[in-house]
């Protein structure tokens, strides 16, 4: 019975807002923009984290290898928010508070898409998975260091590889995440 009525009520309040609604007061909430900030982490086919063996090169031509990995970030990663490019991550970007469709995308990764929902002081921080040609071309260029043993005297044409290495970090747009007293091969940076 209280079942019934309050289906009857319902029905009347719904049927009068009906009737009403050019008479009822109307306005926008204008809600001012926000900040949020987006930062990009990077995955194998398998979804395991992407890093770099902590390699260091002395002076006098040594390798020295520790066991703690480096972690790689991509750079330059378009973010496109509800279909427009606003930017690349890692960064800060504005927008409307609420509801949004926000899509990120670079060569060698495949593309993240999501409905998030923004607000002021939001830090994304995204997972960026590696396509099959971007893992096989990562795990081309990365073979070398991998293979390096710990206290070995390097000829002039591997110190020149890995120069050449450190280059294709920088002209590809990775960050190296060094942690504090890390003492990195100059080059890698």
């Amino acid at each position: 019975m209280i079942n019934e009525l309050l289906d009857d009520a319902a029905g009347q309040l719904a049927d009068a807002l009906v009737q009403n609604a050019g008479s009822l007061p109307t306005e926008v909430a204008k809600a001012s923009m926000v900040n949020f900030s987006i930062a990009c982490s990077m995955t194998d086919i398998k979804d395991q984290p992407i890093t770099v063996p902590n390699v260091q090169v002395t002076a006098d031509k040594r390798v020295v290898k520790t066991n703690a990995p480096i972690e790689v970030q991509p750079l330059d990663v378009t973010v496109e928010l509800d279909g427009i490019a606003i930017g690349s991550a890692p960064g800060t970007f504005q927008a409307f508070p609420g509801l949004h469709k926000l899509r990120l995308s670079r060569e060698g990764f495949k593309d993240w898409e999501r409905t998030v929902n923004v607000y002021a002081g939001q830090k994304l921080r995204v997972a960026l998975q590696m396509s099959d040609e971007g893992f096989a071309r990562w795990q081309e260029n990365l073979a070398f260091l991998q293979l390096l043993q710990d206290d070995r005297k390097l000829t002039d044409a591997e110190v020149k590889r890995i120069e050449g290495i450190a280059k294709f970090f920088s002209e590809s747009h990775y960050r190296v995440d060094t942690k504090e007293n890390v003492k990195i091969y100059k080059s890698l940076l």
